[in-house]
């Protein structure tokens, strides 16, 4: 490997996670209320909490927004050394969304940002994780439990479509680092205070 090959490689995993940090949620909420989304609802930046502060729309182009940080880092590491360092520019991309220099290393909780990822990475695996979600919310309204269902089945279907470490150690990573970033989701689940899907900040 040349001097310009592991240049590139450091680039693109710099990049990665700055692209990551991009605080969309909270980024869209100033532009629009002038406010800061962290005072609001969960106190969360992403587009769960985006959604109770801006409706519908706002939540939407957030979840986009997240999807996109995810998956275009996911093409980057793939272009520059293939498809394991693809998700190594992923995960980078949620440490950057999770952990973002910008808001002082306080962001969001990563799914939507992992599911981009995977919809690059392991398509087979992104559709069961989003169908596993989807059914989960149908049935508790509570967008943190189907985010934390979510996470495990994902590990669950790159451990099966997929049995390679290089896939899967840095996929469970991931995926303890989301559900680690619901831990007060968690607590309030727990106590039966946990906010339901269509409940909106007032």
């Amino acid at each position: 490997m040349s001097f310009a090959d592991i240049a590139q490689i450091i680039a693109a995993a710099i990049f990665s996670y700055l692209l990551g940090s991009v605080p969309t949620g909270y980024l869209l909420v100033k532009f629009r209320t002038g406010n800061d989304i962290r005072n609001y609802g969960s106190g969360n930046i992403g587009a769960t909490n985006t959604l109770r502060v801006l409706g519908k729309c706002g939540g939407a182009i957030v979840l986009v927004c997240d999807l996109l940080k995810g998956a275009l880092a996911a093409i980057l590491g793939q272009i520059i050394a293939g498809q394991y360092f693809a998700i190594i520019c992923g995960v980078l991309a949620i440490l950057g969304h999770t952990f973002p220099v910008w808001l002082r290393f306080n962001g969001g909780k990563g799914a939507a940002t992992a599911i981009g990822v995977m919809i690059i990475a392991s398509p087979l695996s992104a559709v069961i994780t989003i169908a596993a979600w989807l059914i989960s919310l149908y049935f508790t309204r509570i967008v943190s439990l189907s985010t934390i269902v979510a996470a495990c089945m994902l590990d669950l279907a790159v451990l099966i479509l997929h049995y390679d470490a290089h896939y899967s150690i840095p996929v469970l990573l991931a995926s303890i680092l989301v559900i680690y970033r619901h831990k007060d989701n968690i607590k309030r689940l727990l106590n039966g205070t946990e906010y339901k899907f269509d409940r909106k900040v007032k």
